[in-house]
């Protein structure tokens, strides 16, 4: 029996010159994924008609501070600060509907990885 290198397997192994076909459903596109993944927190506190959001590091550093006007502002701002990019209004919709609906009103903390999470079970399902 001949063994070669593991190196020549890989370059010589046809499952390694395809790509895997497309999955019918988007995936998350979430902007920390390096190694030294930058999770961020962020606490939601109600304040006199309007929501403030603050954006803190895993360290409790302090990054920023939006004032918004309703749960369609709050989810778009979450999904855009996870992700990067501004989200669709239907994936909006939906993260104030699945997930901000179902959280206390006077004030809750939830965190990038968390939003990440969300937007990658939607996709799968």
């Amino acid at each position: 029996m001949v063994t070669r290198s593991r190196s020549r397997c890989e370059r010589d192994a046809p499952s390694a010159r395809l790509t895997p076909p497309a999955l019918p459903a988007r995936r998350s596109a979430c902007r920390r994924t390096s190694a030294a993944f930058d999770e961020r927190l962020y606490i939601v506190v109600p304040e006199d008609g309007a929501t403030s959001v603050d954006v803190l590091r895993r360290d409790g550093t302090f990054l920023a501070r939006y004032l918004l006007d309703d749960r369609g502002a709050l989810a778009g701002t979450l999904l855009r600060d996870a992700t990067g990019h501004p989200p669709r209004p239907a994936t909006a919709g939906a993260f104030a509907h699945e997930v901000l609906d179902r959280l206390p009103r006077g004030g809750f903390a939830i965190s990038s990885g968390e939003v990440c999470a969300w937007l990658l079970l939607r996709a799968i399902t």
